[in-house]
């Protein structure tokens, strides 16, 4: 079971590290496409900054946030500024978890769907874009299949790493693009980082 509460006090920390300031530039690069009062379905949402930073561009936003791990849950609470808590809908528990009677004109999953295999994702994908609505985007951010020699060994370190630390099942990269081509969800615009090992792409019906 995917659970990041063991390493949740120093995740960004690790992820700085590592990647310096790309995770944060490509979560980031697509926000303008948020609109005014637009509901937000964020899955995985880890450490809770990104919700202040939806919520500095847009912020008439009603955001369900949510994250499988406890301690990310209290993290975010803690670091959301007071003035957007009123506006964020915690839910800890995986995506199957919420209420499937809520639909959103955004869904935004940042280095989620990498912690799951094909399959996986192909699930993920069909439940959770069955309350997009028609008019509605995904944003999404996870790392690409490479075939430079230097980032595969870096996602096949990661994998071990999250596999002993946090029981992440998945042991490579799911091939996103057909899961989402499958849904008819089409991309719109991409930007790639990091020397092209991540990418952020938005999707529409």
């Amino acid at each position: 079971m995917n659970n990041f509460d063991r390493i949740a006090p120093f995740y960004d920390q690790l992820a700085r590290i590592v990647f310096g300031s790309a995770i944060q530039k490509a979560q980031c690069f697509f926000l303008d496409q948020i609109r005014d009062n637009d509901t937000v379905l964020v899955l995985g949402g880890g450490t809770g900054w990104i919700v202040d930073a939806i919520m500095d561009h847009v912020p008439t936003a009603q955001i369900t946030f949510i994250d499988n791990s406890k301690s990310m849950i209290e993290m975010a609470k803690n670091r959301i500024r007071v003035e957007h808590q009123s506006k964020v809908a915690f839910v800890e528990g995986e995506y199957f978890d919420r209420n499937r009677d809520d639909d959103f004109d955004v869904i935004f999953s940042a280095f989620y769907l990498d912690m799951f295999s094909q399959e996986e994702v192909s699930h993920i994908l069909t439940d959770v874009s069955k309350n997009l609505k028609k008019s509605g985007k995904w944003i999404f951010t996870d790392f690409r299949y490479t075939t430079i020699g230097w980032q595969r060994y870096l996602l096949k370190l990661m994998y071990f790493f999250f596999k002993v630390a946090c029981g992440v099942s998945a042991n490579k990269l799911a091939n996103f693009d057909v899961e989402f081509m499958k849904l008819g969800l089409k991309a719109q615009m991409s930007r790639s980082f990091y020397f092209g090992m991540i990418e952020s792409v938005t999707y529409s019906k």
